[in-house]
């Protein structure tokens, strides 16, 4: 039952396994954000490698705030940008790239930014997250069949 558990834990509620999904675990993550967990907590270090890589790199390009927003999404999200005044609105606040198999259109905003061979971006406003661009908005970008590229050459999250 939701918020049975200690309230000296972090863990809001836990769903056993069943035969059509693994276990799920929500927790509290902060004041203001939800922590899903599928699966039992395994440390891969092969895959905790793997994103602190794509971190480093991420951090070595020194980026200058957006990239390149394409197609008819891209647009509405350049016009938006362009119509808030706020030239911080171009601030990369997020990246994220999906790598939960068990993440599924159609829930929730937190589960579409993990589908595999997905991503996540957000621009603007980054104090949330402990950065420094206080924007006037923040708005997150979900892809679903995304393709991330590091100098022209793309990169396959499922590698």
């Amino acid at each position: 039952m939701p918020g049975m558990h200690d309230r000296n834990t972090a863990v809001i509620d836990v769903l056993p396994a069943t035969a059509d999904r693994p276990r799920v675990m929500y927790r509290y993550a902060g004041d203001r954000f939800l922590l899903v967990e599928y699966g039992e907590m395994v440390l891969d270090l092969t895959m905790n490698f793997r994103i602190f890589g794509l971190n480093d790199t991420v951090k070595k390009a020194e980026l200058d705030g957006l990239v390149a927003v394409g197609g008819a999404e891209g647009w509405r999200l350049s016009d938006a940008l362009e119509r808030s005044g706020d030239e911080r609105m171009s601030n990369l606040a997020e990246v994220s790239i999906g790598l939960n198999p068990f993440s599924r259109p159609g829930g929730s905003a937190l589960e579409l930014e993990g589908i595999v061979g997905g991503a996540h971006v957000a621009v603007g406003n980054n104090l949330a997250y402990g950065g420094s661009v206080a924007a006037r908005s923040h708005i997150d970008c979900v892809l679903l069949q995304a393709t991330l590229e590091l100098d022209g050459e793309p990169l396959d999250p499922r590698a």
